[in-house]
């Protein structure tokens, strides 16, 4: 019972922010505006915002890492450089992409 929190979901912003009281054993659920769920961070209106933000910071951090490998006297050769590239960068920006993009 520790880890359950509660959430709502609205595409309405008015009914978005509704607080819930659900008791479960007669104990209130705690309430949770942004839970994170498998590595994505949810918000009651769906704009994943803050997901978004914190897959941009990994991705700017990954970033680093690479312009290290990536030197004009002495780092990677260009396969290795695509390599770390796909494998640091694009799995970061493309986890859960078709659930937060609205197609």
């Amino acid at each position: 019972m520790n880890t359950t929190e509660l959430v709502a979901f609205h595409l309405n912003n008015l009914e978005a922010s509704k607080t819930l009281n659900i008791k479960v054993k007669n104990k209130i659920l705690p309430s949770d505006p942004s839970p994170k769920y498998l590595g994505v961070t949810l918000d009651r209106q769906l704009f994943y915002r803050k997901y978004l933000e914190g897959c941009a910071k990994t991705i700017a951090k990954r970033y680093c890492s690479l312009r290290k490998l990536a030197r004009t006297t002495w780092g990677a050769s260009q396969p290795v450089l695509q390599m770390s590239t796909l494998a640091l960068r694009y799995s970061a920006a493309k986890y859960c992409a078709p659930v937060w993009t609205r197609t």
